[in-house]
């Protein structure tokens, strides 16, 4: 049974510190809720890991407790012992033990380490009371009882001898841990960690995040000479002994607060106080300003800030790192006077950082308040800064008033990157004070709201300091960091679905330790999704309403508690505990706050109203209602913060420019968690009823951005046209009489043969709203323009993305725009500096058709005409000039220009000899001018580093000298961080991998990297950069093998740690606390990246593997022997650092090609996963696809097929059924080289074949026709049809390929679209890659991507795999008849349902049936119409239909027309007779419109014969036929008295009488119209049913018009009597004379029969409408599944030459 932890509600605690023994003793005090009393005899659990326990009393009186060692478990026999067939199967077992060894830790540290038994006293009294209670008719409880428990403890190095003698004494008791947990110690420092679940390494408590607790006090005694900085606000300072030798620091929280929020750091610290500036003035300055009154009030009286401002406190280190000292000395004016001896004053005091920090808190903490509205309720607030040794990461800790940062987090001037990173960090921290101390997360489903929230308060920081540009580029670029991470492995953001009944949450808060930071940034970048939603300032009223209303519960509960007397311990010891725990300041009981903390485990109920407790749905539904958009919520939430993955979309589009329409077309791809959360999403959307998967396509016309919605959600290919505003083409009048120049006639008729393309760029979702990553692929004019012509820093950055992708031409006399944008951008100053250095590096990535860099000139010139001394005779400057940093802007380009000169590479790989050149002698003749603004360390670093990217033989000597000298330098004058020597480091390692230096060069290298990684007086960053080169070359020479021999080396030197099996190798010395980690950090990177390199090997093994053999797909496990592997299991159980133990787990997924995560999809998601699977091509290798049929992810097979052979660019018609002259905009493809960069608008096609006239004819693939072809990044993603859909996919056996490749040389009759090469050259064929090797099979029949579509398409309706390949570039010939192919294997045969291809008619007057059949995909007919009977967009068979339509009809159409206007000529003439001349308009008016409908139906039938593909004679007569309809219906309503008279006499009550009245009644009713102009009318269903519709309104309307005719009053009383006499009684005979006699003809009209017309009419017309609407429903589908078949029918005649075979 379990040990249920105690119910804390007060708690105080003392600890006693001593630095010189690494130890300390504490005691604490907790208040506890008493157990009730049936389970008075169980024990109470507290949290004590690590630490030795002396005694224990409750209420005075000595209890028994039990103290439960640390587990340490290693890997099971059976996995060790076992015998493998390979290392790979080896290490996946030893992975997946490791797995289970992890989770049994991590579960086995849920439970308290400390149990107490409760004195027989004790519970004998709680028995009396609960006995009592029961008596008085309550329940057993003890009710308000509490229970004060005292735990004596210890810990530390010293502390372990004396803690075990103390723990066998004591009853029960256990031996303590082993060295320091939680509390670290470096010389005479020391400070706490707060990891997950470590201050209770301690310090004993109940260590929840969920469990706030009301802290009486928190009391730390040290040396005299050190200085305790703690928690909340410092009380007092006491002597703890009479020779004041220890003080006590005294520290209370005005904050309840869970232990994890606690911390203190010891040492001997300088102190800076700083005031906060003044807030803004008037009510408007906090819109909550006074709601933290309450909590302000009980700040200190001598608060310097004075009216409730807190006291900022930062401490730093007496003895500043050596990078500060330089800095200091760098930064003072020079002086002769001698410094003062208290070091108070003078250089070193002024310039270290420590003042600047200090005044840098004041003003973040000032910004956040005028950003949330609200003045911050803490009193006081304590900032230390600790030596690096110290730490064991340099994030920082944050607690209640509390921030623990690195000295070389201190501001330093003059350097521009570590200022800049430094405020990032206090920002950083001052933003988890709000979220995180004083709002916390509701239960562990919401942590990630808390963590977006406090990364959105720190952007804030960044807008108003480093502006709105830095802060867009900022979120561009973590954006594009997690389209790189998230490869659909990792958790999302709040995990559902799994009961693991943890505080910490499902991942037992692993995610926080993830290495790349995904689940953090991705949190930051989903909360930026939301305010972009909402609106700045929309989303920030909304924070700040939260953060009120936070802040008045906080206020109420501390007011509550104030006035709240707390109830008496239980027992006669009282006066005694009270008495122990003197000198600390009674606090008031947070009541509220520890009732909403407690039973947040695991995390089921959501935050109350107006609480500090965050709950995302709470949080996402008022967001929503403040900004009307309530019901997107729900989707938002099931797609991004309960879903996984990100979608990548690639996108294309062409302007048909006689259309004026924009056809895009978008390809996403993904894992298959993708298309699970985007279909969760859509299931959500629609129980809202709101949309979901909605993108915005943004499209610059002219000097205007227009929006339009596209609806891509789940789909993987989507086809959409948008309308755009034509140009209106105005003629330039030529001036007579003046001679043209050479060239200029030519120009002109160039620019009239192109107009102007009102199209300037597009853009796909450009706020940012959805985290997709989308690649647009535009021509290179429309780039250009984005990039010169856009004002967002975003759009920019995106332009030069792609046009750092494209090909440059070679040819003579050509001329790159795009490199003369990218040129123009660089050197323009103007331009956002974060863009310009994007441009610079682009510039490096240029290649034209030979290979060569081509942007690598530009360059050159540009840091030569700034950094360089100009020449007397105007040459190329050959000499560096000396550089003071005065620009920060140029600055940074500067470093950008560095390193992409060193990027640009030969054809060959190798580094071309002027960038050596250039590179080395910027190095040697480099100077500074003292007295500059800024700093250049960033510059040199740049320079070094881009020596490092050199590849070139023989020069490693020359490069080795340089970077040693630099590596001096930085050694005696330290740069920033160690940035110049970290540079040269990481520099001589990559010059050892890439082969630059030979073998003693090598060994050169490792004689540096030793020495500085051993020597002790060096930076702490640098001695990590010692290390992580010798990783670096570890990897290069040994591989992964050799990586983790190292790492492990490190991590067993580290105090506590004892590694089994450990080779004998030389002791590292680490530099600090936080080394161990670092070093399997590296290893993570350094093993990922041997992971990846391995995988193309691994996909080309597997294609050799037999298809059913299971090891040969798939990422391939790295080969690491079993002593390492189990070293690595050893540390899952390592608790001195829970991030040194989670990379352990981490590597050992890497190394087995595993999901490096706890997370594992639960297993219902099984059938979901192969329900939802979009099948779309090779899977990229390495890639595991999650389907969650146990805790483990399916290994996915690789596809190794080559890439096709580079395409000749090709000019795509796809304006169908013409010519150019139709007015088609071509559209740029790239071949196996990429695009092509040129002014001509290129395309691209797979199979060609020759036309006589020069031209080339294409082939469409059947059932993909339609689809637009898009550009393409890379060969592999488009040519090769490389979709990221995961599939399981294997290299078939040679007979089928041999099959398949016989099936693929059959003709296959197609429409045709005519091609043109661009260029008007012969057609090119292309040549077809080389195999990969001599021995391989035959590839399998290759595909395009139109014929991709179709695959991906027959795979989601029939559930089969199908393997895919590359696309061929072989020619079509004349099609022949074909033997009838063998038997195929089933995975190789067509589906029942043939996909669906039409053929082009030869005759254009043939018929509109198969006229846009070129745009068929192979959908089912479920698929192809939607719930309107509208065929899918972009598939052509809409046209079609309509036109097939109107033609089929065209002389039924004519005659109605001609019927109805004479109908309505003859009322106008008798209404005109009987002297109605307003009735005899109105119908005139009614005839007019019945004529010219016959004129317009001519007419647009001979449009639709001549020009088959014209929408606008449809648009036209659509519009014209509803117009009539509607105008007809409304003057049938107005003149109903004219079109049907009155009878001047009553008729006799003849058969023929009532047969006439009945039949007027039906007839005048309107039944009839809607009937007859429901199915006469040539308007597709989704046309009719509103035009009826509005019609029946009409009529409804009438009513009353209507009704007071004499004719229809007497037809309806007729049929009423009818009904009553005939019809009911013989079906209804019971009910027959209930109805009231109205007595038909022989009453007549009157009062009555109005009255009985007033209630059937609407009741009839709204039957007849609903009759109607079906009719024309069930038609109208009945007619378009015969049209799909017919085209089935033609494309089985068309692939077998044979007529198709009788089907239903």
């Amino acid at each position: 049974m379990s040990l249920q932890a105690a119910a804390v509600r007060r708690q105080r605690a003392g600890v006693r510190v001593d630095t010189q023994q690494a130890s300390w003793t504490g005691w604490t005090e907790l208040v506890v809720a008493a157990p009730p009393a049936a389970a008075a005899a169980a024990a109470l659990g507290l949290h004590c890991y690590g630490l030795t326990v002396q005694a224990v009393t409750v209420n005075g009186l000595e209890a028994s407790f039990e103290l439960v060692h640390p587990v340490r478990e290693g890997l099971p026999q059976s996995v060790v012992g076992a015998a493998y067939d390979s290392p790979q199967c080896q290490v996946a077992a030893v992975a997946e033990a490791s797995y289970y060894l992890y989770e049994r830790q991590l579960q086995r540290e849920r439970q308290p380490e400390l149990s107490i038994r409760l004195p027989p006293e004790v519970q004998q009294q709680l028995q009396q009371q609960g006995g009592a209670a029961a008596a008085r008719g309550k329940s057993g409880s003890s009710g308000g009882t509490e229970l004060r428990i005292r735990v004596e403890f210890s810990g530390g190095v010293a502390a372990d001898a004396a803690g075990a003698a103390a723990g066998a004494a004591a009853a029960g008791a256990g031996a303590g841990g082993s060295t320091s947990v939680g509390l670290h110690f470096w010389r005479q420092y020391a400070a706490t960690e707060a990891q997950v679940r470590r201050t209770s390494g301690w310090l004993p408590c109940v260590d929840s995040p969920g469990a706030a607790v009301q802290w009486e006090g928190l009391e730390v005694t040290v040396r005299a000479d050190e200085v305790a900085v703690g928690p909340g606000q410092l009380q007092r300072q006491t002597w703890a002994d009479g020779e004041r030798r220890w003080r006590s620091f005294h520290y209370s929280l005005p904050v309840a607060c869970p232990p994890c929020h606690l911390g203190f750091a010891v040492g001997p610290f300088r102190m800076a106080a700083s005031s906060l500036p003044p807030a803004k003035d008037g009510s408007g300055a906090f819109g909550a300003a006074e709601n933290g009154a309450a909590a302000n009030g009980a700040s200190s009286s001598g608060d310097a800030a004075g009216q409730g401002d807190p006291l900022l406190t930062s401490f730093a280190p007496q003895q500043l790192p050596a990078e500060l000292v330089v800095a200091a000395v760098l930064a003072g004016k020079p002086s002769i006077a001698p410094a003062p001896a208290n070091g108070s004053t003078g250089p070193s005091a002024a310039a270290d950082g420590l003042a600047r920090s200090a005044h840098f808190t004041g003003l973040v903490w000032r910004l956040f308040e005028e950003v949330l509205g609200a003045r911050c309720p803490l009193p006081a607030m304590q900032q230390a800064f600790l030596p690096p040794e110290l730490l064991l990461a340099a994030g920082g800790q944050v607690g209640q008033g509390l921030q623990l940062l690195s000295a070389s987090q201190l501001i330093q001037p003059r350097a521009i990157e570590q200022s800049i990173a430094a405020r990032c960090a206090i920002a950083r921290c001052l933003a988890r004070q709000w979220f995180g101390v004083l709002l916390r997360a509701a239960t562990p489903l919401d942590e990630w709201l808390v963590e977006g929230l406090s990364g959105w308060l720190e952007e804030q920081f960044v807008r108003r300091y480093l502006g709105r540009n830095e802060l867009a580029y900022k979120r561009w670029r973590e954006r594009q960091a997690i389209f790189l991470a998230d490869n659909g492995e990792a958790p999302p953001l709040a995990v559902r679905g799994v009961s693991v009944p943890s505080s910490w949450g499902p991942l037992f808060g692993t995610e926080r330790f993830d290495p790349s930071h995904l689940w953090a940034t991705k949190a930051v970048a989903v909360v930026g999704m939301l305010e972009r939603r909402a609106g700045e300032e929309l989303f920030k009223k909304h924070v700040s309403t939260v953060v009120a209303a936070g802040l008045a519960a906080l206020a109420a509960e501390q007011a509550s508690a104030a006035g709240k007397e707390a109830p008496a311990p239980v027992g006669a010891a009282a006066a005694a505990a009270a008495a122990a725990g003197a000198g600390a300041p009674a606090a008031a009981v947070g009541g509220a706050a520890a009732a909403a903390g407690a039973g947040q485990a695991d995390g089921g109920a959501a935050a109350p109203a107006g609480s500090r407790l965050l709950d995302t749905m709470t949080f996402l539904n008022d967001l929503g209602r403040a900004g009307s958009f309530r019901r997107e919520m729900a989707p938002f939430a099931a797609r991004w913060v309960y879903g996984r993955g990100v979608p990548h979309v690639t996108a294309g589009y062409v302007y048909h420019r006689g259309l004026s329409v924009l056809e895009l077309a978008l390809k996403q791809t993904g894992p298959a968690c993708v298309k699970r959360a985007a279909d969760y999403a859509q299931r959500a959307a629609a129980a809202e009823g709101s949309n979901a998967g909605i993108i915005k396509a943004v499209v610059r016309e002219g000097e205007q951005y227009m929006d339009h919605p596209v609806h891509l959600g789940g789909e993987a290919f989507v086809l959409t046209e948008l309308k755009v505003t034509p140009v209106v083409e105005k003629k330039q009048p030529g001036r007579r009489g003046r001679k043209k120049k050479d060239g200029e006639e030519a120009e002109e008729e160039s620019t009239a043969a192109v107009p102007e393309d009102p199209v300037r760029w597009v853009r796909l979702d450009p706020a940012g709203e959805q985290l997709i990553d989308i690649k647009l692929l535009q021509p290179e004019r429309q780039l250009v323009a984005q990039l010169l012509h856009s004002r967002d820093v975003v759009a920019q950055a995106e332009a030069i993305q792609r046009l750092g992708e494209l090909a440059v031409s070679s040819a003579p006399g050509t001329r790159s725009t795009g490199l003369e944008a990218l040129r123009h951008t660089l050197a323009d100053r103007a331009v956002f500096y974060r863009v310009r250095c994007d441009a610079a590096l682009a510039l490096a990535g240029l290649r034209d058709d030979q290979g060569q860099a081509i942007g690598l000139p530009a360059l050159l010139e540009y840091y030569r005409r700034t950094y360089f001394l100009p020449t007397a005779d105007g040459s190329d400057p050959t000499t560096p000039q000396s550089i003071a940093v005065s620009d920060p802007s140029e600055y940074f380009v500067a470093q950008a220009v560095v390193t992409a000169i060193s990027l640009c590479r030969e054809p060959d790989g190798s580094t071309r000899d002027d960038v050596l050149l250039f590179l080395c002698a910027c190095l040697n003749d480099y100077s500074s001018i003292p007295g500059a603004p800024f700093s250049d360390y960033g510059l040199v670093a740049a320079m070094c580093s881009a020596l490092g990217n050199i590849s070139f033989e023989g020069f490693g000597d020359a490069l080795l000298t340089l970077l040693e000298k630099f590596l001096e330098r930085d050694a005696v004058l330290v740069s920033p961080g160690s940035s110049i020597g970290r540079a040269c480091l990481a520099a001589m390692a990559a010059l050892c991998a890439n082969g630059t230096c030979d073998a003693d060069e090598a060994v050169r290298v490792a004689t540096a990297v030793r020495r500085v990684r051993q020597s002790p007086g060096l930076p702490v960053a640098l001695r990590h950069a010692a290390l992580a080169a010798a990783l670096q070359m570890a990897a290069a020479q040994r591989g992964a093998e050799g990586v983790l021999q190292l790492a492990l080396a490190g991590v067993a030197a580290a105090p506590g740690i004892a590694l089994p099996r450990q080779a004998a190798t030389p002791p590292l010395q680490l530099p600090s606390a936080g080394t161990p980690a670092f070093l399997l950090e590296e290893a993570v990177q350094l093993v990922a990246a041997a992971s990846a390199a391995a995988a193309p090997s691994a996909a080309a093994a597997a294609a050799f593997e037999p298809a059913g053999n299971e090891a040969g797909g798939g990422a391939q496990a790295l080969p690491v022997p079993l002593p390492l592997l189990e070293q690595l299991a050893v540390l899952l159980s390592a608790g001195q650092d829970c991030r040194l133990r989670h990379l352990a787990f981490v590597l050992l997924q890497l190394v087995a090609a595993q999901p490096p995560t706890l997370y594992r999809p639960p297993p219902t998601d099984e059938a979901e996963d192969a329900a939802l699977l979009a099948a779309g091509g090779p899977a990229v290798a390495g890639q595991a696809v999650s389907m969650g049929a146990t805790h483990r992810t399916g290994q996915q097979q690789a596809s190794g097929a080559a890439a096709a052979a580079a395409a000749p660019k090709i000019r795509l018609q796809l304006g169908g059924g013409g010519m150019a002259a139709a007015g088609a905009r071509s559209m740029a493809i790239s071949g196996a080289s990429g695009p092509a960069m040129s002014g001509e608008g290129p395309a691209m096609s797979d199979a060609r074949a020759a036309m006589p006239d020069g031209a080339v004819e294409q082939p469409v693939p059947p059932a993909a026709q339609g689809q637009v072809f898009s550009p393409a990044r890379q060969p592999m993603e488009i040519d090769d049809a490389s979709s990221r859909w995961p599939q399981q996919q294997g290299a078939a056996p040679a007979a089928q390929q041999a099959q398949q490749a016989q099936q693929a040389a059959a003709p296959v009759a197609a429409p045709k679209f005519k091609l043109k090469i661009a260029g008007g050259a012969a057609p090119v064929e292309p040549t077809a890659a080389a195999p990969a090797a001599a021995a391989a099979p035959a590839a399998p029949q290759q595909l395009s991507l139109l014929e991709l579509a179709q695959q991906v398409q027959r795979q989601q309706r029939e559930g089969t795999q199908v393997p895919l390949a590359a696309p061929t570039a072989k020619k079509r010939k004349t099609p022949e008849p074909a033997p009838a192919p063998a038997a195929q294997p089933a995975w190789q045969q067509a589906p029942a349902q043939q996909p669906l291809q039409a053929q082009q008619p030869a005759n254009r007057a043939a018929g509109g049936r198969a006229r846009h059949a070129h745009q068929l995909m192979p959908h089912s007919k479920e698929d192809l119409m939607m719930p309107d009977l509208r065929f899918s967009r972009g598939l052509g068979l809409e046209q079609g239909f309509r036109a097939q339509r109107i033609q089929d009809g065209y002389r039924t159409h004519w005659c109605t027309e001609a019927v109805r206007a004479t109908a309505w000529t003859i009322a106008a003439v008798k209404a005109y007779i009987e002297g109605s001349r307003t009735a005899a308009a109105g119908l005139a008016l009614g005839a007019l419109s019945s004529a010219a409908l016959p004129l317009l139906y001519a007419l647009v039938n001979r449009q639709l014969a001549l020009r088959p593909h014209r929408q606008l004679p449809l648009r036209l007569l659509y519009a014209a036929v509803i117009a009539t309809n509607l105008l007809q219906c409304l003057l049938g309503v107005l003149f109903f008295h004219a079109i049907y008279p009155e009878g001047q006499a009553a008729e006799p009550p003849s058969a023929f009488a009532r047969l006439r009245a009945c039949m007027l009644a039906v007839m005048s009713c309107g039944v009839m119209w809607l009937v007859f102009y429901g199915r006469m009318s040539p308007l597709p269903f989704r046309y009719q049913w509103p035009q009826l519709t509005v019609a029946a309104a009409m009529m409804l309307y009438g009513t009353e018009t209507m009704c007071s005719n004499s004719n229809l009053q007497t037809g309806h009383a007729e049929l009423h009597c009818v009904l009553r006499h005939m019809v009911l009684p013989m079906l209804l005979p019971a009910t027959a004379y209930s109805l009231p006699d109205t007595g038909g003809l022989h009453a007549g009209p009157g009062p009555e029969a109005r009255a009985l017309c007033q209630t059937h009419q609407p009741a009839v017309i709204v039957i007849g409408l609903t009759a109607v609407l079906l009719s024309i429903y069930q038609a109208e589908a009945q007619q378009r599944a015969r049209l799909l078949h017919g085209l089935r029918q033609q494309q089985v005649e068309e692939r077998t030459g044979q007529p198709p075979a009788a089907s239903r």
